[in-house]
């Protein structure tokens, strides 16, 4: 019975060192500015796994008491030259403005950029802008708007 449980945890472990030896997971930080908001940067902490073309951010904006979740779907990252590359996708975002009247936002994104890889993969700075068609609640009157963002990942 204990060989067949010491058997069991061995091929469990097996298993999740294989798996996560499979995926690599970056995690960064980014700063930006918003049309919308000129006087006013925001911060993100953002999620990539490199075997999907998703993209996660959870951003804050102190001064207009934002927060805010994105995800985005890369179409394409393609090799420029050397270590430099481009994207371009399309995304959803969410922000909940905490201010004196509390509102909603949603967005359909679209972001492009350039990405680069350093040091055997583990370092990618990234900058980007990021339209977006933004739906504003309870209001309902659509706006465009134009993010800027500067970035770094590490990659484990």
């Amino acid at each position: 019975f204990f060989m067949k449980k010491k058997l069991i945890a061995v091929l469990v472990l097996a298993l999740v060192v294989s798996t996560v030896s499979v995926f690599a997971f970056g995690i960064g930080i980014q700063g930006g500015w918003d049309k919308n908001l000129p006087k006013s940067g925001n911060v993100a902490i953002t999620f990539k796994v490199d075997k999907s073309p998703l993209v996660f951010a959870a951003s804050f904006n102190p001064p207009a008491g934002a927060l805010g979740l994105t995800g985005d779907y890369w179409i394409s990252n393609a090799n420029i030259a050397g270590p430099l590359n481009y994207y371009f996708g399309v995304g959803f975002g969410a922000a909940i403005f905490l201010g004196d009247s509390v509102s909603v936002n949603g967005a359909v994104r679209a972001p492009i950029g350039l990405n680069a890889f350093f040091a055997d993969g583990l370092i990618e700075p990234y900058v980007q802008a990021v339209p977006q068609l933004i739906l504003p609640i309870p209001s309902f009157a659509l706006d465009f708007d134009i993010s800027v963002n500067a970035g770094i990942r590490f990659w484990f």
